[in-house]
């Protein structure tokens, strides 16, 4: 975790880096600022409502189910609220939302409902989020972008520290969270081989990690291994980056099910870039993959070009 930089700070390398990319950074900064902050201030409002992860099963891990499958999230009623209140009027700012907003305001008003979604958000039931969209008005994918930006921080300070899915390479295999499930927004290679006595382990550099796109959990996920579709047959991971330089900035890109994630090779940096901010910084990428007719492994506003 040694020298992580601000949403702010990334903000501003990307944009010296890349101008083009300024009025959008700039348009979800507040909110990346936002969802960073709040998870710590939520921690007593967590506590107070009684709500604790569960605790880590090695079988279930095994398996792949994540923490908070099947969970009962009541006891979050305060803390969702109070990340409601927070990121109400920063999702009104939001271009995408301009034409929503008596929809996005009556969707966070009725917190129980809100946590009901989430559930079933958490168990994969997506006729529940589809069903949702109608009865607001809003596309599917701002529902979805609007539960996300308020729960994660949520579980995020239910979460902790801790990360027993780390304590064994077989402990969590699956390119889900092992915290909610949800898709990865970006992985990122470690600046160190995880093995300094075997540097070939990982091909000369550094392991892998994905960092969560709803709840910001990062987890070790083996190279060569698609987290999308589980595909790890030689030669099915393919890197696509442009030419230059780039910072480690690429793709990683499966050959069999057509999806991609953005990776950030720490090796080539100096410093380590907030993860959330620096996927939207990579959107260059995207619409390269795009073009190539890729599908993200967690799609969102930016990737899927409605911003």
């Amino acid at each position: 975790m040694t020298n992580r930089l601000t949403v702010s700070r990334t903000i501003e390398e990307l944009a010296g880096f890349r101008p083009v990319l300024e009025p959008m950074l700039s348009m979800f900064r507040p909110l990346l600022e936002a969802r960073a902050s709040l998870a710590e201030s939520l921690v007593p409002s967590v506590a107070e409502g009684g709500f604790s992860l569960p605790a880590w099963d090695s079988e279930k891990g095994r398996q792949g189910v994540p923490l908070l499958r099947s969970a009962d999230l009541s006891g979050l009623e305060k803390a969702a609220g109070t990340a409601a209140a927070a990121l109400l009027p920063i999702l009104e700012g939001l271009r995408p939302f301009e034409a929503w907003k008596p929809a996005l305001r009556a969707f966070l008003s009725d917190i129980p409902a809100f946590l009901r979604l989430s559930e079933a958000f958490l168990d994969g039931r997506d006729e529940a989020l589809a069903e949702a969209a109608e009865a607001s008005g809003m596309p599917p994918a701002a529902v979805l972008f609007v539960l996300e930006s308020v729960l994660g921080p949520v579980i995020r300070a239910a979460s902790g520290a801790e990360a027993p899915w780390d304590s064994h390479p077989a402990a969590w295999r699956s390119g889900e969270c092992p915290v909610c499930g949800s898709a990865p927004i970006i992985g990122y290679l470690d600046p160190k081989p995880l093995d300094e006595d075997n540097p070939a382990l990982y091909g000369g550099g550094g392991g892998q990690h994905l960092h969560c796109g709803t709840c910001g959990t990062e987890w070790h996920f083996r190279r060569g291994c698609c987290p999308v579709c589980g595909a790890e047959d030689e030669g099915v991971l393919q890197t696509l980056q442009v030419e230059g330089i780039n910072r480690g900035e690429r793709l990683v890109w499966c050959t069999k099910c057509g999806s991609y994630y953005p990776v950030i090779d720490l090796r080539e940096r100096i410093g380590w870039p907030d993860l959330a901010t620096m996927a939207l910084g990579m959107v260059h990428l995207d619409i390269i993959a795009a073009e190539r007719g890729l599908q993200p492994a967690r799609p969102s506003f930016w990737n899927q070009f409605q911003a």
